[in-house]
């Protein structure tokens, strides 16, 4: 299970992990974008999917469980961005893509092999803005991207 490309500058990337931010990120104001579950559906072929959250919403593991995804709950005394960072680590950064928005999910974009920032509804922090690799403006069309891996090439290469 894996999404394989060579971009120029980053080399033959082999991705493995997608690690996703839920709220403001694939949701917008604690509910899941319509279109989202049918492209995770597409994507669980080729990769292992993560969804980190705060469950700021109490609605986590229900997005979690309806899309068949591992969920990680963040320790609500921290930031997250550190936890959310090492957690990408300990999978193996090299073959990481990770979406987030928030200020908090700055060091995850950074540590990823692939960091997708997304503007969405409710916008994206400077931090994450600055640390990510690519922007775009929904989480669907960071979805489709990695449906598309030759539009990662087109995109990041140098």
């Amino acid at each position: 299970m894996t999404i394989n490309v060579e971009i120029e500058d980053y080399g033959e990337i082999s991705l493995k992990f997608l690690v996703m931010d839920l709220n403001g990120t694939i949701s917008s104001y604690g509910n899941l974008h319509p279109i989202i579950k049918t492209l995770i559906e597409e994507l669980k072929k080729n990769l292992e999917i993560y969804l980190l959250s705060a469950d700021t919403y109490g609605n986590a593991a229900n997005i979690a469980d309806d899309m068949g995804i591992r969920l990680q709950i963040l320790q609500q005394e921290q930031s997250g961005a550190e936890e959310k960072a090492s957690f990408v680590k300990k999978l193996g950064n090299e073959h990481v893509v990770a979406l987030g928005n928030g200020r908090n999910d700055w060091k995850m974009l950074q540590a990823a092999k692939i960091g997708i920032g997304i503007i969405g509804e409710e916008g994206i922090a400077q931090k994450a803005l600055i640390h990510s690799d690519l922007l775009v403006k929904s989480p669907k069309e960071a979805l489709e991207l990695l449906k598309n891996p030759q539009s990662l090439r087109a995109t990041l290469r140098g």
